[in-house]
């Protein structure tokens, strides 16, 4: 699920849609620890016994960039952080989003839309002198910086 936050954001809906879900997720990513958690926070239908919680921060003043740190260094004005719980293990990763064009590439969910919107990206920019791939593993390396 994906939520645009604006200057205000409301959340109106009925009982059991996961308004409270959505707060409690991002308190967990700002404020919690690897014991916040437990197995019981995991959808009962899960195969795997792991939370995983993605927020990325647009427009980055220089306040922002020294708060995160080296996820944030140098002029990059969009970074992606991860919080993952898996096994009562919690990790924190990221990474700057330094050319719009391939996170776009990285977004969509099919490794196969992955690949065919690189191809894509190849052909509109050749300058970009980006190499040919045959896999969307492939293209995430030739992304890589």
């Amino acid at each position: 699920m994906d939520i645009r936050f604006d200057a205000i954001t409301t959340f109106i809906g009925p009982n059991g849609v996961g308004k409270s879900a959505v707060l409690r997720a991002l308190d967990w990513f700002f404020n919690g620890t690897a014991q916040t958690l437990t197995e019981e926070d995991v959808w009962a239908g899960a195969e795997r016994k792991q939370i995983s919680v993605e927020v990325e921060f647009c427009d980055l003043t220089d306040l922002d960039r020294t708060a995160l740190g080296k996820y944030a260094a140098g002029d990059v004005e969009t970074v992606r952080l991860w919080r993952r719980w898996e096994d009562g293990t919690a990790k924190l990763s990221g990474h700057a989003l330094a050319y719009p064009a391939f996170e776009e590439v990285r977004r969509l969910e099919k490794a196969g839309e992955r690949t065919k919107r690189y191809r894509t990206l190849c052909s509109e920019y050749p300058e970009l002198g980006l190499p040919t791939v045959r896999s969307a593993a492939e293209a995430e390396e030739a992304m890589r910086p």
